[in-house]
Formats: C-alpha cells, structure tokens, sequence
C-alpha cells in the first residue's frame, strides 16, 4: 500500500491542473493539464536540472538586479537562476493568480528539494490582471534599492495561461519605468516632510494610542469609505441618512465637504505628508470626529486637530522608538489614502464595504466633490494630455488618468485578495472597479444596513495607562541624544561639501540608526539620480538639503526635549504626565 500510494502522489493530479511524475533521473517533474485535457509539458522528462541550467545560460549573474520570472512550473528554472545571481540581487515570479502553479508545486516537492522557497532573495506574487504587474515590480524595486532589470519567460508555464503572460510580457517593459518613476518620486520628499514630519510628530505620537485598539471594533458592522470624488456631491444626502446605520469613515478631503451637510463621520484618516494637506482641516469642526493618521503626516496637522487621535505606520515600516509594545498594522502602500481607509475598515472588521465618492476619474470635467480643498474644473471638450477613458459604473465610460489609473489597479487587487467581505461601489459615474457590485447608495442601505440609530458605535477607549518614570527618562534620553548629534553634524559641514562625505558622517549618528531604512530610501534616490551625473560627488545640492533637514531636526527635537522635561517636572510620578498605552 506504501509504494502505491507514492505513486498517486508522483504520477497523480495536484492543485491547479498540474500533473506530477518522475523523470528518468529521478527527480519530480510534471505537466499542466488544460482544461480541454491536453497536458503541456512543463519540464524535462529526463533530467529537469540539466535543462534548467541550459535554459538559465545566458542569464548573466548582476549586483543589484531585478530577475523578473514570468512562470514558476515546478521552480527549476528558478532555483538555478537563484544559484548564480549574488546576494544583493532578488528574484520575482509572476503568475496568473488563477493559475498559481507554485503552490502546488510546493505541495508536492521533497522537503529536501523545497528548502530553496525559504531564500530570502525570492518573491512570489500572483495577479488577477497583468496591468497591476507593473506596480507592483516597480514597489518591490525600489523597496530593496535595485538598479537594474531582467525579464526571463519560462515559455512552457506561459503556454498554460497564454491570454495572461502574454499581455504581461508586454506590459512589464511598457509600464514598468513609469511605474518606477511615480514610486521614486514619493521619495523626493522623503527629507523635507516625511522624516521631518516624522520627527515633529513623535512626542503626539508617544502620547496617542496605536490604532491597533481600533481592530475587530466594528465586529461584522456595515462601513462607508467616504472619499472626495465628483460623485459625492450627488450623493451627500443619502450619507446623511446613513449616520447610525454603518460606520462613515472618510478620507479628510472629504470631512469638510459632510460636515458642511450636517454629516460628522465617524472617523477621518489621513497620509498626506506635504503642507497642501493642512487645507483639508480648515473651516470645520475637528473636535467632532477621532482622526487615524499616518504617523509622517504633515507637522501642522497634529497641532490644529482637535479630536481624538490613533497613529499607524506602513507595514514596511518599523515602530518609531521608544513607542511601547504595540503590534503592527497592515496597512500596505496604495498611492491613495482612499486605499488606506478601505484596509482600516477591514482592520476594524466591516462584514460590508460601500466605497462613496470613489470615483477615481473625472465625470464632468471636476476633479472633486463641491467644496473639498483643490476642486477645479478641467477645461474644454478634449482630453488633456495624459488622460484617457475607462469604462464607468453603472455603463458608459469616463476620463481619468494614469495617477488614478493606478490608485484603481490597488484597490482591485486588494479586493480581489478579500472576498470574504462585499465591497459595493456606489460612485454615479465613477471609474468602474473589479470585483466590486454597482448599486446606488441608497439601495446599499436598504439591502445591509438597518433602520436609523440602529448601529451603536463608539471608538473603543485606550488604557489610561501612563508612562513609567522609566519610559519617560528613556525617551527624554534619547531625544537630547538625537538633538545633539543633529546640531553637532549641521555645525560640522560647510553647505559645499561633496554629499558623499556629508552622507557618510551622518551614517554615524544615532538620529540615523533610529530611522536608517527611511533615509537608506533618500540615499538610494540620490544614488539613481546621480548615475547620470557623474557620481555622488558633484552634488553639493543634496548636501545642503541634508545640513538644512539636520538643523530643523535638531530645534524641532530641541522643542520636543524641553516639552517632555517639563512634563516630568510638573508630575513626576506620571514620568510625562500624559496617558500612553503599553510602557512597562
């Protein structure tokens, strides 16, 4: 019975259509049966090893690349491009997500043969739509500071999808460097705001719960994503009927435009690390509504909001020092705080997502609802450069651009990814977005939503536990720590020095180790850049910008030391004198 029953498992059907055997050599190797019974062969019926070796020859082994495989098979093909590459390179495999043939294939793999999926150098990603392809490569590009590309096509697992890998073939090369240059482009500012902002917000930050005591608070409760989008307008009233029946969870572009109708959402996230984003919290009330903020919002921010407050970092990010024992959130980068608000409402445990106001494209020429910050009207019966049409909901098709074109692609894959939770999009006239339902909003709460008041909820109440003396001394340490060794560094250079001196003194200082991997991505920024320029050297440009990031640092910590102390002094036994979940 033993060895019959290792034959099924060698000679049998598994997973997605692919059909296991042993090869003269006796290694594993397979096909994948169509569904029309034709089974393409995969790899080699004789020795699968040797073919991959042949096959992988003039794959030529470089520091710092991108091997973009498109087709797993059985991972031969893949595991001997892992040998020869070094280790600073990585490996992407791309596939069909309805065709995940790597899965399979580690379900029937040796255990010996499958040690290799563990190498930390390969990534695996399956889309539903080849166009999200792109973005996705281009994100992992640049999250482990690559500088060059290599596409390889395993020609039998692209014969088992052909629709799929052959448009992918197309797009990775075609889309794949305006991908690239939108996701560097957000480290442009990376000094500036983000680590700037980051900085300036961490004392707020210190004192205001994690949004972690948001999760599974909705527990199965129906949800609005209330973004900003010409469609909102129209739809305003029906928001209004929907206070007490699920929760209104709104991007801040969108907070002034309810408020004004008399509608207080429930809660208001926001991401935007530039200063254009303080005029989303002008003229309204803010002490109305808890804000869930990204911890690198813009510094003015904190200071004029008046509600309550629950901080998060990106999922690639790490915890900002000192902050206690709080869990990771996983909220992955999408380009959009509308993506952001859409993982909160399922962080919080929504049963059912109505996406309002989600129009990602233009319905009559207007960038947004009347009365959001920044709505315009685009002009004339022609497009404007670089817009093009979609089809829209509810039929017909509507303009909009590659910048929303792209926020639409990372909905759609995160949705696809969650089909255990209903996502309808109520947006008249909106971009259509896959795998969602269209039905008016309206009918939405009909359908999922009780009647009026029907919905207790209340944001859950964090601990009124407070910091230590001992958590209080540790953190008013190590900002006077940061302070000095910003001051010491912006005093110790001449704005002209060469920013490859300038760099290398300010890996040494303990205000970089607190946050290298954010300013590893503005080095890497600049290496890019300067590889047309001749070298890191000529550029006393960026010198001058990481002296003037040093200095502003160093006053803003200054502030932030001073503020602490005094805190401490004014109540030592509390340590600063304000709640904080999670010292010890």
């Amino acid at each position: 019975m033993k060895g019959r029953g290792r034959r099924a498992r060698d000679e049998g059907r598994s997973g997605v259509g692919l059909v296991v055997r042993r090869a003269a050599n006796g290694s594993l190797t397979g096909g994948y049966r169509l569904p029309d019974g034709r089974e393409i062969l995969l790899h080699s019926a004789v020795d699968p090893e040797d073919e991959a070796r042949f096959l992988v020859k003039n794959v030529r082994p470089a520091e710092r690349t991108l091997y973009v495989v498109l087709g797993f098979g059985m991972g031969y093909h893949v595991r001997e491009i892992l040998r020869r590459i070094p280790d600073t390179s990585r490996v992407v495999v791309v596939e069909p997500a309805r065709t995940v043939i790597s899965r399979a294939a580690l379900g029937v793999l040796e255990k010996e043969r499958r040690r290799w999926f563990r190498d930390r150098r390969l990534i695996l990603q399956n889309h539903h739509d080849p166009a999200t392809a792109p973005l996705f490569l281009a994100d992992t590009f640049a999250r482990h500071r690559l500088l060059g590309l290599n596409l390889y096509t395993h020609i039998p697992t692209a014969c088992t999808d052909e629709t799929f890998y052959r448009r992918l073939l197309g797009l990775v090369p075609e889309r794949f460097p305006g991908a690239l240059q939108a996701h560097l482009a957000q480290y442009e500012g990376l000094l500036e705001n983000d680590l700037t902002n980051f900085w300036a917000n961490l004392p707020v930050s210190w004192e205001c719960p994690h949004v972690s005591f948001l999760s599974g608070s909705l527990k199965g409760m129906p949800a609005l994503v209330v973004g900003a989008g010409p469609s909102l307008t129209e739809d305003l009233d029906a928001v209004k009927a929907a206070k007490g029946r699920a929760l209104i969870l709104c991007v801040a572009t969108a907070a002034p435009v309810l408020m004004k109708h008399g509608v207080v959402p429930d809660l208001v996230v926001s991401i935007d690390p530039n200063e254009a984003n303080m005029a989303h919290f002008e003229g309204w009330d803010t002490a109305a509504s808890p804000l869930v903020y990204y911890h690198r919002i813009w510094r003015g921010v904190l200071s004029v909001y008046k509600g309550g407050k629950f901080w998060f970092t990106m999922e690639d990010e790490p915890l900002p020092p000192h902050a206690g024992h709080v869990g990771r959130a996983p909220f992955r980068r999408g380009g959009s705080v509308t993506f952001t608000a859409l993982q909160l409402a399922h962080y919080m445990k929504a049963r059912v997502v109505a996406l309002v106001g989600v129009d990602l494209a233009f319905h009559g020429g207007r960038t947004h609802a009347e009365g959001a910050a920044y709505c315009q009207t685009l002009g004339g019966s022609d497009l404007p450069q670089g817009y093009f049409r979609v089809p829209a909901t509810f039929g017909g098709q509507v303009a909009t651009n590659e910048t929303y074109y792209a926020f639409l692609r990372y909905l759609e894959d995160f949705i696809r990814r969650e089909p255990r939770v209903l996502h309808v999009n109520t947006a008249r006239h909106g971009a259509r977005i896959g795998a969602t339902q269209e039905m008016g909003l309206s009918e939405f709460l009909e359908r999922f939503c009780g009647p009026g008041g029907g919905m207790a909820w209340k944001p859950p109440q964090a601990p009124r536990k407070v910091s230590s003396p001992k958590t209080a001394l540790r953190r008013i340490e190590a900002v006077d720590r940061w302070a000095r060794d910003a001051d010491r560094f912006a005093r110790s250079f001449q704005d002209e020095e060469r920013v490859d001196a300038v760099i290398r003194a300010f890996r040494g200082l303990s205000l970089y180790r607190a946050m290298e991997r954010s300013y590893e991505d503005c080095f890497y920024l600049w290496e890019i850049q300067a590889r047309g320029e001749g070298g890191m050297r000529g550029t006393a440009p960026r010198a001058r910008r990481l002296l003037a990031h040093a200095r502003e640092v160093s006053g803003s910590l200054g502030r932030t030391a001073r503020r602490l102390e005094a805190s401490a002094v004014s109540d030592p036994g509390t340590g600063t004198g304000g709640p904080r979940q999670g010292d010890t």
